[in-house]
């Protein structure tokens, strides 16, 4: 009887170390000696791979171009070519040709921001890239999409804030936005929150004839002989302020702002806003100046823009802790002296020559916000608490410096008293590295090279 417990428990003791190494092998393999790397983990149909999820092997290679989006509606399609003016996608679906651990500046928009009408670097986030990376390693980044609008670019905006931006520019668009987001905002209760008005609903917005028809084109015959065309009947239906649904489009483009601006302060982003107005309002004062009679829907289109613009600039220059960036007046004033900011047909997106007056004002306007680049002798500290990385930072890179002496060498300093100012790892991070800092010269590498 005895023999048979003492086998019993002997039996049992077996079974629950069997059972705990294979816990110990599945759960922490390193404490086993086993590499983690054939580690096993199992597979799920209902839970893909990561690599599954990021190159979306459940869509096939062509077909459209817009998918659809339980998050954001529409979002364009991965790994897209570059093919004419449309593309390259990075592997997020954005138009950029990679993916950067951190950004300085990201941009989010629609199609204006997108870059519709023109190659990749020369739409106006790139524009921007170009002009104030001029004396330093800069990056923007460009998440927008065609047909989102503001509550889209709320949506996105949470996930933009983990490249860890400066700045966030978000533009919006006179042309459609407010009654995308009239109808995301009615349409779902998802979105209620931003309803300014119970008494309307989603079947309150006017009906808009997508693409324009023919008969609602209209021509302008310019002072130089050429001809410019205009849709305003199709972009006087979102600005029309006799349309209860457009007077509430835009005051909950307002009230998607105030949490745009509260997630982006909340993460050390800098959230500037900027209105980019519709190719009819931005030649309006050419045509009146060279005495071209205006179509009466162009007048009024004109006129309900201008004040629909003068009353969301006033709302989003007023939330704290963000910046409003005028376009409407610098596009004016590009437009009386350059008729090929935009195509001469039809078509409302800008031109190359468009996009980078936007980027040009925007500029101007952000810089400002920008700190002084780094230059010179650098200490950060690495992500785990351990000894200080060393980097030499110029205006083209940041070369590491792998012993004190080396900078010593260089005239950084002697003994134990190094010259150098600390950053914190996300500053250094966004610099593109130049490689091993292993020579000696002070003319090129000493603090004299940097005053």
């Amino acid at each position: 009887m005895l023999r048979k417990e003492w086998l019993m428990m002997f039996l049992v003791s077996l079974l629950t170390l069997l059972a705990a190494v294979w816990l110990v092998r599945w759960l922490a393999p390193g404490l086993l000696g086993m590499p983690v790397d054939m580690r096993l983990v199992s597979s799920s149909d209902e839970a893909p791979s990561f690599y599954d999820n990021i190159f979306r092997t459940m869509e096939p290679d062509g077909g459209e171009f817009l998918l659809r989006d339980p998050g954001v509606v529409n979002r364009a399609r991965p790994l897209f070519p570059d093919v004419n003016v449309m593309g390259p996608n990075d592997v997020l679906g954005f138009r950029n040709r990679d993916v950067p651990n951190v950004a300085d500046i990201v941009a989010i928009g629609d199609s204006q921001t997108y870059g519709n009408n023109a190659p990749l670097e020369q739409n106006w986030p790139s524009h921007l890239q170009q002009i104030l990376g001029k004396d330093r390693p800069l990056r923007v980044y460009n998440i927008s999409v065609g047909a989102w609008s503001a509550i889209h670019y709320l949506e996105i905006m949470k996930f933009a804030l983990r490249l860890r931006p400066r700045i966030v520019i978000v533009g919006m668009y006179t042309g459609n936005d407010p009654l995308l987001d009239f109808s995301s905002a009615y349409g779902s209760d998802r979105w209620a929150r931003f309803r300014p008005d119970p008494s309307l609903e989603a079947s309150d917005a006017p009906r808009i004839a997508y693409p324009p028809p023919d008969d609602e084109l209209w021509f302008a015959s310019l002072a130089d002989g050429s001809r410019i065309g205009f849709t305003p009947a199709y972009r006087y239906v979102p600005n029309n302020r006799t349309e209860p649904a457009v007077r509430a489009g835009y005051r909950i483009m307002a009230r998607v702002a105030s949490e745009m601006r509260d997630l982006a302060t909340s993460a050390g982003a800098l959230p500037v806003f900027t209105i980019i107005p519709t190719k009819e309002l931005v030649y309006s004062e050419r045509l009146a100046a060279e005495g071209v009679g205006f179509d009466p829907v162009y007048r009024e289109l004109v006129r309900d823009e201008m004040s629909n613009i003068e009353e969301l600039a006033a709302d989003l220059a007023s939330l704290d802790g963000a910046r409003y960036a005028d376009l409407v007046a610098p596009l004016k004033a590009a437009a009386l002296s350059d008729a090929d900011i935009y195509p001469r047909g039809a078509n409302g997106h800008p031109a190359a020559a468009g996009y980078r007056q936007i980027a040009l004002a925007l500029a101007e306007q952000i810089a400002p916000h920008l700190p002084p680049p780094l230059r010179g002798l650098y200490g950060v500290q690495n992500r785990d608490g351990s000894a200080v990385s060393v980097y030499l930072v110029t205006d083209k890179g940041k070369w590491i410096v792998p012993d004190p002496s080396i900078a010593y060498a260089n005239g950084w300093g002697s003994g134990n008293d190094i010259q150098m100012a600390t950053v914190v790892e996300r500053d250094m991070t966004a610099i593109p590295t130049l490689g091993v800092l292993n020579a000696v010269d002070p003319e090129r590498f000493g603090p004299g090279a940097f005053k």
